[in-house]
């Protein structure tokens, strides 16, 4: 999804839901920048596979920190 031609343009809005879903299962987004933030949290999980981390962060509302990681990978 390119970032001004997509579903939703990064500039104007905060991901939440199936849109977050969408921006981490970017190739670029790595599984370790997904378990980051959730460690980052205090969640801790024992795989690092998208498909167990990914609804668990869809779950939750990201800081100005987590989404500038996550843009930055997305441009």
């Amino acid at each position: 999804m390119d970032q001004k031609q997509g579903m939703f343009n990064l500039n104007d809005y905060l991901p939440h839901g199936t849109m977050l879903r969408d921006l981490l299962r970017d190739s670029q987004v790595t599984e370790g920048d997904v378990k980051e933030i959730l460690r980052n949290r205090g969640i801790y999980i024992q795989g690092s596979d998208k498909s167990l981390t990914i609804p668990i962060l869809m779950t939750c509302l990201l800081n100005s920190s987590e989404f500038n990681l996550l843009r930055n990978k997305h441009i």
